[in-house]
């Protein structure tokens, strides 16, 4: 996880917005990449409503 968890820190320093695993990553990556974080948290993101 720790390893997984610096990869993570620099995908979001280049910009990314979201950061996830997939088969194989278990809670304890999701719990090291938020350890990494300043300030983890939920992102805002405003949806427009589909027009009828």
């Amino acid at each position: 996880p720790e390893a997984f968890a610096a990869e993570a820190s620099a995908w979001i320093a280049a910009g990314a917005a979201a950061v996830g695993g997939c088969c194989g990553t278990t809670p304890d990556h999701v719990a090291a990449i938020g350890k990494q974080l300043p300030n983890p948290g939920r992102a805002r993101t405003q949806i427009a409503s589909p027009r009828a």
